[in-house]
């Protein structure tokens, strides 16, 4: 319903770790309603000339269908 989670905007949704994880998160509404659950892992291997960086999300609607749509960020 138009939860903006990009911009630093008042009234803007949060993504926020859950307390003792570095890898599962809520997305929040402005009001405190979630959105979305987050697990994500992000690994960063080396190769012959840089770096190979992975990251790979499961996103599960908390309540509610959820459709992305279409933004500069691409949703990263």
């Amino acid at each position: 319903k138009g939860v903006d989670f990009w911009s630093e905007f008042p009234n803007h949704g949060r993504i926020v770790a859950r307390p003792g994880s570095h890898e599962e998160f809520e997305w929040v509404a402005a009001d405190g309603t979630p959105v979305l659950a987050e697990r994500r892992a992000v690994a960063v291997r080396p190769l012959e000339r840089g770096f190979l960086i992975t990251l790979d999300t499961t996103l599960t609607a908390a309540s509610a269908p959820v459709t992305f749509g279409d933004t500069k960020e691409g949703s990263m």
